[in-house]
């Protein structure tokens, strides 16, 4: 038996697969000065991105991704994972919402709760699955433990299973290959006042193992509410003073913005070791956060603050065997507890739910022109489990009703996955990919996808990427779905085409231009029956363009994103739906602007000094408008007639200056929000459109701020 045919032959025995792991000690970014590459010599770095099972260079990845660095992220003097996305991702937003969390989304693709994209560290991923989706660490302020994240723009569950609709974030960490020292971060917040300390240590040991640890904490008081007004877009009477108008008065009651859930401190530790293949982890994350709900303001007794908070903790240990010097095998396990609090009016949500977590995945090169990966993974899910901030409290929800016990119950997820890299030429490269999962309430979910890499010149690259990914709805209703009618749930599913330009004009500039379409099959909130159901086809497209220009002593990014609804049928004409008014003679995205043009730069003044900031204009929000006329149509008393306060452009710029005191001392102030010193109404965070009848549209009108930063190194 030639070595050849051993190899296939194992390869076609193998069994299972997994989410890729980022970069190994192999190929590591702490062997490379990046900082010092040029663009064209990053572009051909040979990596494992989010975005592949296979290795292949950055310039060859078969998606639209966005790389922050470690730099970038002291660059940007970020108070939150949701602020640093904001800055640097090209077509992404954030709205406030009155019942949970903000909100993120990207391609005007952003609904009632997180559930559309995937949240991931190091791989795994780290969403809530029973009713919020991605809710853990994109709060919490201090993020020196990540060492970059890399941001697909589009559908992913081809590669990471159902959930992964509209977007990838994947929060890469410090290991002792990129870390190597001690450092000790301490940040204070003025106006929008937190106070964080973190520490974090890395060694090599004579044996070739690497210890990584973080640890981090922080108090988060906020910002005040005269700070940070909310103003609802509805003609309230307060304290018994009635108020006329074309801009509705602001609330004085609501909790401060970014105040953390019921002042707890917020925290994150974690821990890494690695020796040769060997790869272990552990990662305890805690936070939360309260928003701006207004059912106090209206003079309502009895109502708690609104609020969310969890805790995390995620254990992982995984392995490389290598078969020969083209086949090897990646296997891994995982657990993960996720613990929800949540106060709803009246009522308090909290659960717990555990995840089991195995995968392999084989990786095989058997020449120069083929690339193969192939595996399949196992989760198992608890539900329904005590939670441990409230340990004698029976586990509750909304969806099962708060005078019932939410029921304890466990589904199965299998899955197996694929990836064919093929060079047909020289100048091109061909991948097919695929997954289909089997769950516990739902059909077989079939996640395909193609990308066809074309580079007709040295600068020059095309992509041609087609794909469908595809969503099961939330745990807690499938389950109540599942026990009312014995039958399996419809899943959620979106084909998108995107076609893809990118040049390295020299070594200095790069610039990339998309063009994207979407036809999704929306499952999300209906205002008619209080519930998250199928609602309708949801049709999209848009452009992107982008640039980086970068020399030994600067660095500026510019990128413009523009989306545009086609057309949004509802399933039932009857259906309160929160995405468009187009069913109903309106058009546009209720709740997405439809340009938002973001520049970042940073200049290297001399060897101790450095100034930095970046600009973010959201504006055009047209569909805004249809969609508050048509509900002030339907309940008179829930918007303002003639009142555009939130449809205007909204404006947010940070400006940062960094000094190097001595090699292991610096010091950095950031300006936040600076535009707001002269005009108020340009710092303004819209909230996601409702269909209540007590508010369609509101907003917070965010104060400028400062914060600084003491770094120590040892």
């Amino acid at each position: 038996m030639n070595g050849y045919t051993k190899n296939l032959i194992l390869l076609v025995f193998v069994v299972g697969f997994g989410i890729p792991q980022p970069l190994n000690a192999e190929t590591s970014t702490s062997a490379i000065d990046l900082m010092s590459l040029s663009i064209e010599e990053l572009m051909e770095i040979e990596i494992r991105p989010t975005a592949t099972l296979t290795q292949t260079s950055t310039r060859n990845r078969p998606a639209a991704v966005t790389v922050i660095s470690r730099q970038e992220i002291e660059n940007s003097g970020a108070r939150s994972l949701d602020e640093l996305l904001d800055i640097y991702v090209p077509n992404f937003q954030m709205f406030l919402h009155s019942w949970g969390y903000q909100h993120i989304g990207i391609r005007g693709n952003i609904f009632d709760r997180d559930d559309k994209y995937l949240l991931l560290v190091n791989g795994q991923i780290m969403n809530e699955r029973m009713h919020y989706g991605a809710l853990s660490e994109r709060d919490l302020p201090m993020l020196s433990d990540l060492q970059r994240i890399e941001v697909v723009r589009g559908a992913g569950s081809a590669l990471y299973g159902p959930g992964a609709l509209v977007m990838l974030i994947n929060l890469i960490t410090e290991t002792a290959e990129t870390f190597e020292g001690t450092e000790v971060i301490n940040r204070v917040g003025a106006i929008d006042e937190f106070y964080s300390s973190e520490f974090k240590y890395g060694r090599k040991f004579d044996d070739e193992g690497r210890l990584f640890s973080y640890v981090g904490i922080a108090k988060q008081p906020g910002m005040h509410q005269s700070d940070a007004p909310y103003v609802s877009s509805a003609p309230y009477s307060l304290s018994g003073t009635d108020y006329s108008g074309t801009r509705p008065r602001s609330f004085s009651q609501l909790a401060k913005h970014n105040a953390s859930f019921r002042d707890r401190t917020k925290a994150k530790v974690h821990l890494h070791y690695t020796k040769d293949d060997l790869n272990l982890w552990a990662r305890y994350t805690r936070g939360g956060q309260h928003y701006s709900a207004f059912l106090k303001s209206l003079g309502w007794s009895g109502y708690l603050d609104q609020g969310m908070a969890y805790d995390q903790l995620s254990l992982f240990l995984g392995n490389k065997y290598h078969l020969s010097d083209t086949l090897n095998i990646d296997y891994s396990f995982s657990y993960s507890l996720f613990d929800f609090v949540r106060h709803r009016a009246r009522d308090i949500d909290s659960h717990r739910q555990d995840k089991y977590h195995t995968r392999v995945i084989s990786n095989w090169t058997p020449n120069p022109d083929h690339s193969f990966a192939f595996g399949g993974e196992w989760l198992h899910k608890e539900f329904g489990l005590a939670s441990l901030g409230y340990p004698d409290k029976e586990p509750q929800s909304q969806v099962f009703g708060y005078n019932d016990r939410m029921p304890r119950w466990s589904t199965d997820n299998y899955a197996i996955m694929g990836e064919h890299q093929w060079t047909l030429a020289d100048q091109w490269t061909l991948f097919t990919s695929g997954r289909i999962d089997w769950h516990t309430f739902t059909r077989p979910m079939v996640s395909p996808k193609m990308a066809l890499i074309y580079r007709p010149t040295d600068p020059d690259t095309l992509k041609l990427i087609l794909q469908r990914a595809v969503r099961a709805s939330t745990a807690e209703e499938m389950k109540k779905a599942h026990d009312s009618t014995g039958k399996k749930s419809d899943y959620e599913s979106m084909e998108s085409l995107e076609l893809r330009w990118e040049r390295e004009h020299s070594r200095n500039l790069w610039f990339a231009a998309s063009a994207f379409y979407s036809d999704h099959s929306v499952v999300a909130w209906s205002g008619s029956s209080d519930s998250t159901e199928p609602l309708g086809d949801l049709k999209l497209w848009g452009l992107e363009l982008e640039l980086t220009h970068k020399t030994d002593k600067s660095a500026v990014t510019f990128s413009h994103g523009y989306t545009s609804l086609i057309d949004f049928k509802l399933e039932n004409p009857g259906t309160q739906s929160m995405i468009s008014a187009k069913p109903y003679g309106g058009d546009g995205l209720a709740s997405w602007n439809d340009h938002v043009t973001k520049i970042t730069g940073n200049y290297q003044v001399d060897e101790k000094l450095s100034v930095n900031g970046s600009l973010n204009t959201y504006w055009g929000m047209s569909g805004g408008k249809d969609f508050a006329a048509y509900r002030h149509s339907v309940e008179s008393n829930s918007f303002v007639s003639g009142f555009d306060d939130p449809f205007e452009p909204s404006v947010f710029l940070n400006l940062g200056l960094r000094y190097q005191f001595s090699k292991n001392v610096d010091f950095s102030v950031h300006a936040h929000n600076v535009l707001g010193w002269f005009d108020r109404d340009l710092n303004k965070v819209n909230k996601i459109a409702s269909t209540s009848r007590h508010e369609v549209y509101g907003y917070r009108l965010i104060s400028p701020s400062i914060s600084f930063t003491l770094r120590t190194r040892f």
